[in-house]
């Protein structure tokens, strides 16, 4: 045994030896081969994304702009108005902006303005209300009536005041109760009421128009009435 192991051929030995040398160069070259198609992938996404982030950002600052310039131009398009080109002149248009001073003038005079008393003509007098100085008549009649239990009371009160009134008549007013002295008076008169106010303070009594319960004959826009509840002194 041990000639035999003595005696093995060197060609034995040298394959065992070049054996290990050819399998381990054959993985090194593979290695390489991964890592330099792997730096060219990484290269190749480098390139592109940066062209894709030089892309967005062109296209960023461009919306910018725009958006930037109509930001700028809606203010002045929205403020700005339109041009009164003064008379006789053009608008923007080339249209003719001359105004009539014949119709402005007829404007504003017909703005507040009145036209005068004598092209219009007068103005009718206005209606004189009633109870005006014009309508007054003085007082020249006196009624006097006795609404109270005193007998001759009218007759001796009507001679007292005779001399007041150019007409002075007595007379009785049994069918109705008069609650005080009242002197009556034509509505509408100023005459015949300053003159019943008069007599009234006289008498102590009040002043009144003339109601519907007194006679028709002491009626008369000259005339006034006293009605006597009771006894007075003169």
């Amino acid at each position: 045994m041990t000639s035999d192991m003595q005696n093995s051929s060197p060609s034995d030995a040298g394959d065992g030896a070049g054996k290990p040398a050819g399998g381990s160069g054959l993985p090194v070259r593979g290695l390489a081969m991964i890592l330099i198609a792997v730096a060219v992938l990484l290269a190749a996404w480098a390139l592109w994304s940066m062209l894709s982030d030089s892309d967005d950002s062109a296209a960023g600052d461009t919306g910018t702009t725009e958006t930037t310039v109509a930001s700028e131009a809606t203010p002045d398009q929205q403020n700005t108005a339109p041009v009164t080109a003064p008379d006789g002149e053009q608008d923007q248009n080339g249209q003719d902006t001359t105004v009539d001073e014949n119709n402005r003038e007829e404007t504003v005079a017909g703005e507040g303005v009145d036209e005068p008393a004598d092209e219009r003509g007068a103005d009718p007098a206005p209606a004189r209300p009633a109870g005006s100085a014009a309508d007054s008549t003085p007082v020249t009649t006196l009624h006097v009536l006795n609404n109270s239990t005193v007998t001759q009371l009218a007759a001796r009160v009507a001679d007292s005041l005779e001399g007041d009134y150019d007409t002075v008549e007595s007379g009785n007013l049994p069918d109705v109760a008069i609650p005080r002295t009242t002197v009556y008076f034509t509505e509408g008169n100023p005459d015949a009421e300053k003159a019943a106010r008069e007599l009234a303070d006289r008498v102590n009594g009040v002043a009144m128009e003339r109601s519907p319960v007194l006679p028709e004959e002491t009626e008369g826009e000259d005339a006034i009435v006293l009605v006597l509840v009771e006894d007075v002194t003169l």
